[in-house]
């Protein structure tokens, strides 16, 4: 999870979006990677929380011209069913990057506060400098899922931003993740958290990248995808 920190402002982050992207792909044989992205078609979507899992290079054979799929990362969204490869997608491109505001999140004694209250808010905020119990945060567009907790959002389909805040959040706690998953939480409530837009009234977070595409698949690329191996879940 190291890998996925994000300072405050305009500092460095621990790695670049280009750095992630070639780390991930290069290890992506040996290890399960599995993402969490934030996808909305309007501006004013409260959007959907995606897992795509399983990145992959498709590259042309050696001495062949490449294709239109070619020299592009894909990624599997939903789980083997019945011995079914899940649908191919593009991983989307924008997804590695850092978003370029500071978001202006809920503490975990206010979301606590919110939810001892009985209330079920659509979402959290908007808030602003002056607002008690918040904090600034800066985020990637995508978050990576530990393995832990593969096995509950693999097949997460239609989740808004406060769906899967509440249903990830319950699970790490259950699981005595707290800790290790910080980073995963603070993304979850940036996705989960409106943001003001002057006199206009809200929208959803601007990190929230065009809905997923899924991939008119060639036999090549389909046999290429098909050779993964995919951990049981």
């Amino acid at each position: 999870m190291s890998t996925m920190a994000v300072n405050l402002g305009n500092v460095p982050p621990a790695m670049t979006a280009d750095a992630l992207r070639t780390s991930v792909l290069q290890t992506s044989d040996d290890q399960m990677h599995a993402f969490l992205v934030l996808t909305a078609a309007r501006i004013g979507d409260y959007g959907m929380v995606r897992c795509i899992h399983r990145p992959s290079l498709f590259v042309p054979a050696f001495g062949d011209s490449p294709g239109p799929l070619h020299n592009v990362a894909y990624g599997f969204v939903g789980d083997v069913v019945d011995g079914q490869y899940p649908t191919n997608y593009r991983w989307p491109d924008n997804a590695w990057n850092i978003d370029g505001q500071d978001i202006r999140i809920p503490t975990e004694q206010l979301v606590n506060q919110i939810m001892a209250s009985g209330a079920h808010p659509n979402h959290f905020g908007p808030f602003d400098d002056t607002s008690a119990g918040t904090r600034v945060a800066r985020v990637r567009r995508s978050m990576y899922v530990p393995p832990q907790l593969l096995p509950h959002v693999i097949n997460m389909e239609g989740a808004t931003p406060m769906v899967a805040f509440n249903l990830i959040a319950a699970q790490i706690q259950n699981m005595s993740l707290m800790q290790d998953c910080s980073q995963l939480l603070v993304w979850l409530l940036a996705c989960a958290t409106r943001v003001s837009q002057g006199a206009g009234g809200t929208r959803i977070q601007p990190l929230a990248i065009a809905p997923l595409i899924p991939v008119a698949e060639t036999v090549a690329f389909r046999q290429h995808r098909a050779s993964l191996s995919l951990i049981p879940i």
